[in-house]
């Protein structure tokens, strides 16, 4: 009986790990240091006021992160008109990159310049 019982668990056991990979392939890992400035996506359900319309920006931002709050959580520094609570998931937030290329002002070709196209 014993026998049983350790293959049984055995079996648990690997059919739990395989769960948990499936589970966690498409999770977001998302290492952000204290000081980082982040951009917050607003949820409809989160911030009803902010967001009336579907065709107003979901992005609001830069806030800078303050603490960590476990694995996938970061509290954030709110101004004071926005009225929720200042802990996000990392699923809520996108990391700031700033655009280091100075001399590269035009990207994209301006198709009312002169020559180009």
């Amino acid at each position: 009986m014993k026998k049983l019982h350790e293959q049984v668990r055995a079996h648990i056991e690997k059919v739990t790990e395989q769960y948990k990979a499936k589970a966690n392939n498409n999770r977001t890992h998302l290492e952000l240091q204290l000081g980082d400035f982040v951009w917050l996506y607003l949820r409809k359900e989160r911030s009803p006021l902010r967001r009336k319309s579907k065709l107003m920006t979901r992005r609001c931002g830069l806030y800078k992160i303050v603490q960590r709050v476990g694995d996938n959580a970061y509290e954030i520094e709110l101004p004071d008109d926005i009225n929720i609570f200042s802990t996000f998931t990392v699923g809520d937030l996108t990391p700031y990159i700033e655009d280091d290329d100075e001399g590269h002002e035009y990207l994209r070709a301006n198709p009312l310049q002169r020559g180009a196209g």
